[in-house]
């Protein structure tokens, strides 16, 4: 499968729906629910752990759960829905170092961390890209998806979907914005091969590729519904929030 169809309900717009049948594309952010929605510290904590920092990734994971009260308190008083957090509590009041309380969260988890990490890097590079002005269309030499959603070499007339790197300790350099990459990673203290995660490889992150843009295929709109194919790895909820612009995005329903 290399794309996603939606067909989507607007309500309350201003009138220039129509217009979105011709956009050619949106830059590809991860959206707001891939660092935590109303709590968005999962990159934060993903941040500690590539960084070895296990005391600051339990302080992330507490965040303000239990300001004030101690780790034994907290893990009595946390309430239901909050079982990661009085997981590593408790793993703290019983004297086990910040380790081995971060181990008491899901692997699957852990890695949702670190992936968010990559996210949030990922985000920088677009961003730092747009603010260049560096085209994020395909040249010529550049590492691309085709159109059959495989990863290849840009050649004209292909059709193909400019790549960016996502962070991770076989993360690929050879790229038109390996330099602005590199400045990102300059900023955050942190290099390819602190993805390895030592002391909690079960995390670890080997890199890969995401699209530039999402680029909208088979687009229409027929009164309040919007219907569009979208690559594989580009969601609707982002690609809306970049055509509506709602002040609250979370209340429009496009946190996600």
């Amino acid at each position: 499968m290399v794309g996603n169809s939606f067909a989507i309900v607007v309500r309350g717009h201003d009138g220039t729906l129509g217009d979105f049948a011709e956009w050619d594309g949106v830059p590809n952010y991860y959206a707001y629910q891939r660092f935590g929605g109303a709590r968005p510290v999962t990159h934060a904590i993903g941040r500690a752990i590539v960084a070895g920092d296990w005391a600051r990734a339990v302080a992330e994971v507490l965040g303000r759960a239990g300001e004030g009260m101690t780790h034994a308190e907290m893990a009595r008083g946390l309430p239901r829905g909050m079982d990661i957090e009085r997981g590593v509590a408790s793993a703290m009041a019983s004297g086990a170092g910040e380790l081995a309380a971060l181990r008491t969260v899901p692997v699957g988890t852990r890695r949702l961390y670190v992936q968010a990490y990559q996210s949030y890097i990922f985000n920088r590079t677009l961003a730092a890209a747009i603010d260049a002005g560096e085209p994020l269309a395909a040249r010529d030499g550049d590492v691309c998806y085709g159109a059959g959603g495989r990863l290849c070499r840009h050649a004209a007339g292909g059709g193909a979907a400019l790549a960016i790197p996502l962070m991770g300790h076989s993360y690929y350099a050879r790229t038109r914005l390996a330099g602005l990459v590199a400045e990102v990673m300059r900023e955050e203290g942190a290099s390819p091969r602190d993805f390895a995660v030592r002391g909690m490889q079960e995390a670890a992150a080997e890199g890969g590729f995401r699209t530039a843009m999402a680029l909208p295929r088979e687009a229409s709109v027929g009164g309040d519904c919007v219907r569009v194919t979208l690559r594989r790895g580009s969601y609707a909820t982002a690609l809306m929030r970049e055509v509506i612009k709602p002040p609250d995005p979370a209340a429009a329903g496009l946190a996600g």
